[in-house]
């Protein structure tokens, strides 16, 4: 039977991926594979922080297990497939009973939705939650159809995600260690944080997205407001629970309880790539020539313009994007460019860019004085004058730009990384597992 929790966590505390770890310990049942943590638009507005939901199969298992986590010191393992089902009516009064618990109904933006299903709903659904804004009837109404139970608490809006996480089948996909302390972990320092991360950085290379070393960010820890102590993300599951061992036993830094997630994080899973059109809040990968100098203003912000088809879409490299713009404020008209990023109000905010070529470009100088050999200098427009013969002239000379920025592929630091923005250093990993057939799964 699978079950589908979203919408527990607030701004302010808890996390919707520790409430599974409850769930199992209180059914006693199976997990079947392994437990899915499915992040969905990164866009909407109502979201709480990572919008992301969570999903189980459990049940009686059978077969080859593997370890999926430990909870209250003991260890969970998951099956590889299903031997009898769980009582429906048990598993919507235990969730019920668990997110009345443990989710933050005190806030206003926390409406908690809760999915218990024989079946997954059509997968086209998670394709339109990853990258539009649905509504809670149009789920409901897939619900109803596909014979779901589901229960909405306050205005129940979380049942659009954990019907949409349901709908997930993995193409691309990833894997996420988790580790516990409720209700909250006590605070871990920051030089032993980086240390911990450039440690897992160093030996582990199937892992990503743990360091940032230039910006001093340890990507694993999340602020301390939650029951995350940290999270460490892989391609491979099979490595996750020695990083939880030696992280608990090297530097100190564990919890009472973890669970391995399968995740479309780090998939691009939400980039539309050479769309026909473009909407606000979708994310895309668009091809077209920038059309004019980034222009940086107030805050550190960068902004450019493209033109896109017939269009001309705004360019945006934020401050949070640190480094990245240092490469985003050598763009020059001419440069054709592949931009990835979420579009708002007109205006895609780049979170990779593919410099395919760049332009020849010219900047106007002043003239060269041909008595003197010597460039004149400027006394307003078109008035330019030699400081030694007092020569005039009013036409510019255009002088070409010698170009730093090279053809090649640019992403920004990890601390500025959204949960599904695949890195670079995956891209040869899921070419080669796709080309295998194995869509970035285990082998």
């Amino acid at each position: 039977m699978l079950v589908a929790l979203d919408d527990t966590d607030s701004v302010d505390g808890m996390c919707t991926t520790y409430l599974p770890t409850e769930l199992i310990r209180r059914t006693g049942l199976d997990v079947i594979g392994y437990p899915r943590l499915v992040r969905l638009n990164p866009n909407i507005s109502y979201k709480t922080r990572g919008n992301g939901a969570v999903v189980l199969r459990l049940g009686m298992g059978k077969g080859r297990k593997f370890p999926v986590g430990r909870i209250s010191g003991k260890q969970v393992f998951g099956y590889e497939s299903l031997k009898g089902e769980a009582s429906r009516q048990e598993l919507l009064d235990i969730s019920s009973e668990i997110i009345g618990e443990f989710a933050v109904m005190e806030q206003e933006s926390t409406n908690p939705g809760l999915v218990v299903s024989g079946s997954r709903p059509p997968e086209s659904l998670y394709r339109e939650a990853v990258s539009k804004e649905i509504s809670a009837q149009y789920v409901e109404d897939i619900l109803m159809e596909a014979g779901a139970n589901y229960r909405k608490f306050k205005n129940g809006r979380g049942v659009i995600g954990a019907s949409s996480a349901m709908s997930w089948s993995p193409g691309r996909r990833t894997y996420e260690l988790l580790v516990y302390q409720y209700p909250r972990p006590g605070s871990v320092d920051r030089d032993l944080q980086l240390e911990a991360a450039a440690f897992i950085e160093e030996h582990y290379q199937e892992t990503f997205n743990n360091i940032d070393v230039k910006n001093r960010h340890a990507a694993i820890f999340p602020s301390n407001r939650t029951p995350v102590v940290y999270g460490v993300r892989s391609v491979n599951p099979v490595i996750l629970p020695q990083i939880e061992q030696e992280l608990r036993t090297r530097y100190g830094i564990g919890g009472t309880s973890y669970l391995i997630y399968e995740t479309n994080q780090g998939t691009d899973d939400h980039i539309i790539h050479s769309p026909d059109i473009i909407w606000e809040k979708g994310s895309f990968s668009i091809t077209g020539e920038v059309v004019d100098t980034p222009v940086p203003i107030q805050g550190g912000h960068y902004f450019a313009q493209m033109k896109w088809k017939k269009s001309r879409i705004g360019l945006a490299a934020f401050e949070p994007t640190k480094e990245f713009r240092s490469v985003f404020r050598e763009l020059r008209p001419g440069d054709i460019v592949e931009a990835t990023g979420s579009l708002s109000e007109g205006t895609l905010k780049v979170e990779k860019m593919h410099v395919i070529s760049v332009s020849r470009y010219f900047k106007r100088v002043p003239p060269m004085c041909q008595n003197c050999a010597r460039r004149m200098k400027t006394h307003g427009r078109n008035d330019f004058r030699c400081k030694s013969c007092g020569g005039k002239k009013i036409t510019p000379e255009y002088a070409e730009e010698a170009r730093s920025l090279l053809p090649g592929k640019y992403e920004v630091p990890v601390s500025a990384r959204r949960h599904l923005s695949m890195p670079l250093k995956l891209e040869e990993h899921f070419a080669l597992a796709e080309m295998s057939g194995r869509n970035g799964g285990p082998a």
